[in-house]
């Protein structure tokens, strides 16, 4: 029981981290977008 608890843990903690990478990645492509903008000022 407490092993198939540990997984369900496991597999929310992995899905958290796929969210945040895919946010990450989204700002980091905002971030460019914005100093891009700034450079051809």
């Amino acid at each position: 029981r407490k092993v198939a608890q540990l997984e369900n843990e496991v597999a929310d903690k992995e899905k958290k981290i796929e969210e945040l990478t895919e946010e990450r990645t989204k700002l980091k492509a905002e971030y460019e977008n914005v100093l891009d903008s700034i450079s051809e000022l």
